[in-house]
Order: structure tokens, then sequence, then C-alpha cells
């Protein structure tokens, strides 16, 4: 998934909003440090609808995935 400013790895559940090319809003997503890895999760409890805007231009010089994260101490 991407938008202007970055692409980012994302693990969704099968749903029929989800096309490649096209915009989406995601409720109740999450970001996740998994192996040091960022990523969105949307469980099955979320919600995946397509955006009022389209993002016109995806920026997939900067991979938030790409780079090693370590998870905060709550």
């Amino acid at each position: 998934m991407g938008d202007e400013t970055a692409i980012i790895r994302a693990f969704l559940f099968d749903n029929e909003n989800l096309k490649v090319g096209e915009s989406v809003v995601l409720f109740g997503a999450e970001s996740k440090v998994i192996k040091e890895h960022i990523e969105i999760q949307v469980p099955r409890e979320g919600k995946v609808d397509k955006a009022r805007k389209r993002v016109e231009e995806v920026n997939e010089s900067f991979d938030i995935s790409a780079k090693e994260w370590i998870e905060a101490n709550e």
C-alpha cells in the first residue's frame, strides 16, 4: 500500500473493495512491528472502503517496511 509519502507492507483480509490501483480507506487498522519491520494490519473486525479522494501518485522510493524498527516498550 502507498500514498504520496511512502509505501508500506499491509496485511488485509480478502475484501471485494481491494483492487490494485484503487484508493481505499482503512478502519480499525493497526501498525505493528513484526520481526523488526513495520506493517499495517486490518483485522477481521476492521473495514476497507473505497476512498472519496484518489491517491494520484505513490512514492515507491521510500519503503517504510524495509527499514528496521524497534518496538517501543509500553
